[in-house]
């Protein structure tokens, strides 16, 4: 067989890591979090502590997913602002204003995002929302994607082996 036969994909392998994971973890019911989908929401429920983890990192991503968190709300809120508008309040010359909030909204939520995945995920909680924010985001395709899936893999790696 040639070699290439035995690679798996990107979207495969994330999809395999989420399995396992939430193969493990009992379900239990999450209210969703403002601006992100029901299944990140009980993703992103935090997790009860486990020996081992760094109460720095964690500290760390509590903080910094908070930051996401409200930068999605704030994203989400103007997002149903502009769909309140009448037709000719989301017109161009209108709707400049609000092109340039969105956008700056958008740029703040992805700096935010590449920040929150750049930091070491302290649990399996942690990496599979890491992980799921990937694959919504397609973060893949952001600059400097290299470096937070280095880390991504850095992690799950380590979590892997007890660490």
């Amino acid at each position: 067989m040639a070699p290439t036969r035995h690679n798996l994909t990107r979207r495969a392998l994330l999809g395999a890591g989420v399995g396992v994971w939430l193969g493990d973890r009992r379900l239990r019911a999450v209210p969703p979090a403002a601006g992100l989908p029901a299944a990140a929401a009980f993703l992103a429920a935090p997790p009860p502590p486990r020996g081992g983890e760094s109460r720095r990192a964690t500290v760390a991503w509590t903080r910094a997913l908070a930051v996401y968190r409200r930068a999605e709300a704030r994203l989400a809120a103007l997002r149903r602002q502009i769909g309140a508008l009448p037709p000719e309040g989301r017109a161009f010359p209108a709707s400049e204003p609000l092109e340039d909030r969105f956008d700056d909204l958008e740029c703040a939520r992805l700096a935010s995002l590449r920040r929150l995945l750049r930091l070491p995920a302290p649990n399996l909680p942690a990496l599979a929302l890491k992980i799921a924010l990937t694959v919504d985001d397609q973060a893949w395709e952001l600059s400097g994607a290299e470096s937070f899936l280095a880390t991504l893999k850095g992690d799950a790696h380590r979590l892997c082996h007890g660490g």
